[in-house]
């Protein structure tokens, strides 16, 4: 009888590998399996327990630090003080709340103000050489070098660039490909080394062309930051 089912099971088996949706399901069963081990093994490793026992750490060390700012705001000693201490405190729970670390004021209120605050920080965070701050209105405002025409021709003088870099990689197929047309050869007899080759051109190509594009945009990303649409609009 045993001997019959392990025939018979060897049979599924073999008949499940060589049908396409059989082997994707044995897969599944594979994986589901590998799962269920792992997260067996991270239970009993209590690695769990050490993860909540770190987060209530860490919640409780939050507790703590702004109990300790406002019994700091309380001491009379600190009173001369109070309105800086409360200002790098706002900032310090602001920047906390946005998860973007800066000591201008200005800068992350102009960032709540912001509609989509996380673009803003994203815009800022890739441009803010290109921006300065006017000391009269305490407004960011591009530099002065980057007039209008200064950054969309930068925009597309780099966009033309990065994607007739792209395109420029891929003439050695175009090329083959050209070939194979005009004189009717199989493109199937081609060895695989070419094609590793081109993937690998058009890899560096890619990367060439983001290194020479994201100088150039920097610009015109500054320039969004500044146009974002602001909760009040």
């Amino acid at each position: 009888m045993s001997i019959n089912a392990e025939l018979d099971l060897n049979a599924i088996i073999e008949k499940l590998l060589n049908d396409t949706y059989g082997l994707i399901f044995l897969c599944i069963i594979i994986f589901l399996v590998i799962l269920t081990v792992f997260v067996y093994f991270i239970a009993k490793s209590g690695l769990i327990s050490e993860i909540k026992n770190y987060l209530e750490y860490r919640n409780k060390s939050e507790q703590d630090r702004l109990k300790n700012q406002n019994d700091l705001l309380a001491m009379a000693s600190f009173k001369p003080i109070e309105n800086e201490l409360k200002y790098h405190f706002d900032i310090e729970r602001i920047q906390k709340y946005l998860k973007f670390k800066h000591s201008d004021m200005d800068l992350i209120f102009y960032i709540i103000s912001c509609r989509n605050k996380k673009a803003a920080i994203k815009y800022y965070e890739s441009s803010s050489s290109c921006l300065e701050k006017d000391l009269i209105t305490k407004r960011y405002i591009l530099k002065k070098i980057y007039k209008n025409w200064v950054v969309s021709t930068l925009y597309w003088l780099g966009t033309i660039l990065y994607f007739g870099l792209v395109f420029a990689s891929l003439f050695p197929t175009i090329w083959v490909f050209q070939i194979a047309w005009t004189t009717g050869e199989n493109l199937n007899d081609l060895p695989n080394v070419f094609f590793a080759f081109q993937f690998l051109l058009s890899i560096i190509a890619i990367v060439v062309g983001l290194f020479i594009l994201s100088p150039l945009l920097k610009p015109w990303k500054a320039k969004q930051f500044l146009e974002l649409e602001k909760v009040k609009d």
